[in-house]
């Protein structure tokens, strides 16, 4: 295949205030090894120096700059003043390997039922070291059983950083939905996995900086009242669930993310809101709340919410325990 006959990549790249780290992204976009690609960042309001850096790159960058409306929003007006066939994603405060994009269009253009293509990654902290990885993700063996687990739990790795979409998708499911702050990548994955393959490259090819991303909050949610924290997650990925998930599966995802926010709850030191939502995942699926991965392929996540659920519950039995030991001693000195 020749240069010209390849397609067009159209790079996306939403930024909000991460001037420090868009270089980086920027230049690992352009040492991509695949050719043509066109780079697109779209500023979504940033009052600090993002403009003028991506000013240094101008020429080979296309800046584009919108008032504040979150990822959603700058996602969207990227894939609408993209030429490319194909698109990607990448968070500014990421950073691809060289090969990333090559990789998975060997993998896109194989097969015309590949709407999706993903890949793996490590994890680095603010300053750039390295924490965690390589994490893979292995191909399932139909798209059914990829549709069945991620209606459980988001299984995309690197998600939007290291996805790789056929403009097309977004013709037939839509684009990003601008009202979720949370789970909005995960909602387009399920609209995509419903109608589209998926496959993954089994190589670390993004980087996830982690620690770095600077939250807004867009809009009041839940009658005005600003949500914060495992609430905040609840009220929108009930909303994606409820949109995109039906019958049992429906009380699965249910049951996996109130296991997810009472793990969050436990880790901070909030056992009674643990226990209310380990009780709501429990009720939902008593057993067997993840698919079984024997061969631990797909690396899902412990089901450890007895374990979790009795964490929870020790302290508030040892407290008990005291202030009736404590009652009993004062009578008899009395």
């Amino acid at each position: 295949m020749t240069e010209r006959a390849r397609p067009l990549v159209g790079i996306i790249i939403p930024t909000y205030n991460h001037g420090r780290y868009i270089e980086q992204a920027i230049a690992s976009a352009q040492n991509q090894t695949y050719e043509p690609k066109e780079i697109i960042v779209i500023d979504d309001g940033s009052n600090d120096d993002t403009q003028a850096r991506v000013g240094r790159f101008l020429g080979g960058v296309q800046y584009v700059r919108l008032e504040h409306r979150g990822v959603n929003a700058a996602r969207n007006r990227g894939i609408e003043i993209s030429r490319g066939d194909f698109l990607a994603f990448l968070d500014a405060d990421d950073m691809w390997l060289p090969n990333k994009l090559s990789k998975q269009m060997e993998l896109m253009q194989r097969d015309p039922c590949v709407g999706l293509v993903g890949c793996g990654g490590y994890d680095m902290d603010p300053k750039g070291n390295i924490t965690s990885g390589p994490w893979l993700r292995a191909d399932y063996p139909s798209r059914s059983k990829l549709l069945e687990a991620l209606s459980i739990i988001q299984i995309i790795p690197a998600s939007a950083s290291g996805a790789l979409v056929r403009r097309e998708c977004f013709q037939a499911v839509g684009v990003f939905d601008e009202k979720l702050q949370i789970g909005e990548e995960w909602d387009m994955w399920l609209r995509l996995v419903k109608k589209y393959d998926a496959r993954f490259v089994q190589e670390p090819l993004v980087v996830l900086r982690k620690g770095s991303s600077i939250s807004s909050v867009m809009e009041e949610v839940d009658g005005g009242r600003v949500l914060a924290g495992p609430q905040r997650e609840e009220f929108y990925v009930n909303k994606v669930i409820e949109k995109n998930i039906e019958g049992g599966m429906r009380k699965r995802a249910f049951a996996a993310l109130y296991h997810r926010l009472g793990m969050w709850s436990l880790a901070n030191a909030a056992n009674k809101q643990a226990l209310r939502y380990l009780m709501k995942s429990i009720r939902l699926r008593p057993l067997g709340l993840y698919p079984n991965d024997i061969e631990k392929r797909y690396h899902y996540p412990k089901d450890s919410r007895y374990y979790l659920l009795m964490k929870a519950m020790v302290p508030g039995l040892w407290i008990t325990l005291l202030k009736k030991v404590r009652t009993r001693s004062a009578l008899v000195s009395k």
